[in-house]
């Protein structure tokens, strides 16, 4: 399918599923798709001529568990009002050119399982409450710009056992070393950077 994505959707109000990945939409993501307050799944993944920035009316739609926008054109900043968003499970934003920093508020997603930003232009540093995210079980940063010290809550992070993947490849001006808690986590997969590799883990 091609052209835009029609602004007329939002008035299916009892929408939980809309999926429109892999396609060749263009243009912006339409700012009325956040009056769909039932949406579940937004899938709007792999339309490589998707783009402008992410609507922050998006962060309204707080029954949504996920939400694919990777492999668009997407620029901007992700919005902090995705903090809203406390029963969001799966986050894939990654492939896109997304700039500026990670917003704090996205800690405040505390089901989330998946938080894949990857392959952006994100900046700044990793928020110092990251680890309060108790049930991820696959974090991607790699291949962005991101800066400074890793946070000390990353241990937090092998709390519950829960993690798989963790991906911190591809920034080079972290600094730190990961935490003892986390090298201790059955069956993770690590990868991150040679300056940050202070410690046993299989990097």
């Amino acid at each position: 399918m091609t052209g835009t994505i029609p602004t007329e959707l939002a008035q299916l109000s009892a929408l939980e599923y809309l999926l429109l990945s892999e396609n060749l939409f263009s243009q912006t993501i339409p700012t009325e798709l956040g009056r769909l307050r039932n949406l579940i799944w937004l899938y709007l993944h792999l339309n490589s001529e998707i783009t402008g920035t992410i609507p922050t009316e998006l962060g309204m739609l707080t029954a949504m568990e996920q939400l694919f926008l990777r492999q668009n054109a997407l620029g901007g900043a992700i919005p902090s009002q995705f903090g809203k968003l406390t029963s969001m499970q799966r986050l894939n934003m990654r492939n896109n050119q997304l700039t500026s920093s990670i917003p704090a508020e996205l800690t405040q997603m505390a089901n989330v399982t998946w938080l894949i930003l990857s392959g952006n232009l994100l900046t700044g540093h990793i928020p110092a409450d990251i680890g309060e995210l108790s049930v991820l079980e696959e974090l991607w940063l790699q291949d962005n710009q991101l800066t400074g010290a890793l946070p000390a809550s990353l241990s937090g992070l092998g709390s519950n056992d829960t993690l798989i993947v963790f991906n911190i490849s591809g920034n080079p001006l972290l600094t730190g070393e990961i935490p003892e808690e986390l090298c201790a986590v059955s069956g993770l997969n690590f990868d991150c950077t040679e300056s940050i590799c202070g410690c046993d883990c299989a990097c």
